[in-house]
């Protein structure tokens, strides 16, 4: 609603207050929650390879392209503009998933 109200007109604006690797992502749910079984190793960048070459809709140069790259996104125009203020990645994880566990929305 900010960006029709205040935002420039036809503006567009990112909000996203930043990223999380699954690794990052697997870490903080199970350091918030020792009693789950959550994976926590990440495959070595060789093996990722290894199993581009094999799967039927990957392939090694898009591997290489896209694996391990830290995308930047520059929220910055939507905090100018709209006022936006962020919610942490990893606080916004802990407080989503709480509620999930809980309705065993998780098969």
């Amino acid at each position: 609603m900010r960006a029709l109200t205040k935002g420039d007109n036809a503006g567009r604006y990112l909000v996203v207050s930043g990223q999380m690797w699954f690794r990052d992502i697997a870490k903080s749910l199970k350091k918030a929650n020792p009693d789950l079984r959550i994976p926590t190793m990440q495959l070595p960048y060789f093996l990722s390879l290894l199993v581009a070459i094999f799967h039927p809709k990957i392939n090694l140069s898009w591997a290489r392209t896209h694996l391990g790259r830290r995308l930047f996104w520059d929220a910055s125009p939507a905090e100018r503009d709209l006022g936006m203020e962020w919610m942490s990645p990893e606080q916004s994880l802990l407080e989503t998933v709480p509620p999930i566990l809980k309705n065993e929305w998780l098969v």
